[in-house]
């Protein structure tokens, strides 16, 4: 009698050790799949903050040089519009700040006024979504938020940008001295439209040639007669380009999926150049633009995948007769070395030195200026 009872006691213990095993089986699965959700969450808040940050501070940029329309309250709506299209479910979660070049907030935006020395917006978004399993445990909640500053001001001057780009999807996953192959021959295709860059372990990544800084510009200038979009051939103006670097005046905007596509666009000039490879200042210390997307003149109706629709109001006198002409949005610079030209496969070896994606493309400390108003050539790009 009391060995039948030991076993039943035996076996509601082992009952009770299953149970809670079980339990804590849920709650680490439960955390796995809610802390999963958290981290989807979080990078979707990073989107939206992103997004808004560069809404309010392009309405600023305009406010700034006295457009009609783009106030306080202008800002204000178009942060919030952004940021609920890229996930934010209640707009009283975003609270955006204006911020001086310093970094110093300077006030609410929302406030009723843009407060002067205004040079950014900075945006916090956040959303809260019920748990699943971790409600066990008594967390019924998580939140994700996230933050983004975005910086306006005059365009940098970049004396000595030499005539070639640097994909960003290459850029995103380099690292201050990893090097990489750009090709400008033998991976190309028939037409010389799709070449490519090899970079790490071997992936690639496509480009269109060279850069034809003789047609540089941004959809606010036509009514000023594109006066940088001057010739879509460039001549042998890239031997000098690539030889003592180019030194006109770029920009960078947004990014393309944000459907920021006012900053410069760069013709692109397909070929092998060689005569432009041969005088490469090998070892020397250079700047470069960083591109995103490649529209062409196509006229595809807008689309955010490829193939990339023509960007707005594109000047036509680089695509008449041209088949697959193409341009850059350029988004930064990167600062890199070239360490060898391959004239077998007509190509460069480079590595990078820094990125400078984010930061130092706009120079809000140097002020405005009438004659950066009246171009329409102010920078908007992202701070951190």
């Amino acid at each position: 009698m009391d060995l039948q009872k030991s076993v039943r006691a035996e076996r509601g213990q082992a009952l009770v050790i299953m149970i809670f095993a079980m339990i804590a089986l849920l709650v680490i699965a439960g955390l796995a799949i809610d802390g999963g959700m958290v981290f989807l969450e979080r990078r979707r808040m990073q989107n939206s903050a992103d997004a808004a940050a560069l809404a309010g501070t392009r309405l600023l940029a305009a406010a700034v040089c006295g457009k009609q329309g783009a106030d306080d309250t202008a800002i204000f709506a178009e942060a919030r519009q952004y940021a609920e299209k890229n996930g934010v479910q209640d707009t009283g979660n975003v609270v955006a700040d204006y911020v001086s070049f310093d970094e110093v907030v300077l006030g609410r935006v929302g406030g009723g006024t843009i407060p002067p020395g205004s040079t950014g917006v900075s945006v916090t978004v956040g959303i809260t979504r019920p748990t699943h399993f971790v409600s066990l445990v008594g967390i019924s909640e998580a939140r994700a938020s996230a933050s983004a500053l975005a910086m306006t001001g005059r365009p940098i001057v970049a004396s000595g940008l030499r005539p070639f780009g640097v994909p960003l999807d290459v850029v995103q996953q380099l690292s201050d001295g990893d090097c990489f192959e750009i090709s400008f021959g033998q991976h190309c295709d028939d037409q010389h439209q799709d070449c490519t860059i090899e970079y790490l372990d071997g992936q690639t990544s496509s480009h269109r040639g060279w850069m034809n800084m003789n047609y540089v510009w941004n959809q606010y200038e036509e009514l000023s007669g594109w006066p940088r979009a001057t010739s879509p051939n460039p001549g042998g103006d890239l031997m000098d380009w690539m030889q003592n670097g180019w030194d006109g005046t770029l920009y960078a905007d947004g990014l393309w999926a944000f459907l920021y596509r006012n900053g410069d666009f760069i013709h692109a000039n397909p070929g092998t150049e060689q005569d432009a490879l041969n005088v490469a200042p090998i070892g020397e210390l250079i700047l470069v633009p960083v591109f995103d997307a490649f529209p062409d003149c196509d006229g595809v109706p807008p689309d955010l995948e490829p193939p990339w629709p023509s960007p707005p109001g594109a000047p036509k006198d680089a695509c008449t007769g041209m088949a697959g002409a193409s341009y850059y949005h350029i988004v930064g610079f990167a600062s890199v070395t070239i360490e060898d030209v391959h004239t077998s496969n007509h190509s460069l070896e480079v590595c990078v030195e820094k990125i400078t994606i984010g930061q130092g493309q706009p120079s809000p400390s140097a002020g405005y200026g009438s004659d950066v108003c009246a171009m329409h050539t102010m920078v908007v790009t992202l701070w951190k």
